[in-house]
């Protein structure tokens, strides 16, 4: 049997907010994701983590700077079995929850929990929620990548019958 130990840390990081994926995880990578950019202090953090062992990437963006893609899996492995996790809670600065879809370039705090534990070498990094600060209401003209086509086709479909 193996036995498991695990050391957690709370730790925040402030930013910019783009592409939040908090209502719907990626389907790519079945998880629950936001990029978050960060200059400064909040850059030096990250750097710092890196330096013990996160996976997660610093990458620049030459229009916006530094940034890091934060994650939580949408379920794991527990005994054999797959346990669903709840989506990373995002809320606005009085703690109401925000339920509808982040504009690019809101201004927030991410918290995460820098984990370790003997059957992950290093740390490891995992988004538990988002406060909004100040919110830029979410346009799909500007916010997908395509512009909003494929969801104004989305939105053309008719429904298909299930039943």
């Amino acid at each position: 049997m193996t036995q498991t130990f695990r050391k957690e840390e709370t730790v925040y990081l402030k930013g910019i907010v783009k592409w939040c994926k908090h209502t719907r995880p990626d389907s790519q990578y079945n998880k629950w994701s936001v990029v978050m950019y960060i200059e400064g202090p909040e850059l030096d953090k990250v750097r710092e983590w890196q330096a013990m062992g996160i996976k997660n990437k610093v990458q620049k963006d030459e229009a916006d700077g530094w940034f890091i893609t934060l994650s939580r899996r949408t379920s794991i492995t527990v005994k054999g079995r797959e346990v669903g996790l709840a989506p990373p809670r995002v809320v606005d600065p009085n703690n109401i929850p925000i339920e509808k879809p982040i504009g690019n370039g809101s201004a927030g705090v991410a918290k995460c929990v820098l984990w370790m534990s003997k059957n992950y070498p290093g740390k490891n990094l995992r988004w538990e929620a988002l406060r909004i600060d100040n919110l830029v209401e979410f346009v799909p003209e500007r916010d997908f990548v395509d512009g909003g086509e494929g969801l104004k086709e989305l939105q053309q479909q008719t429904p298909e019958e299930f039943f």
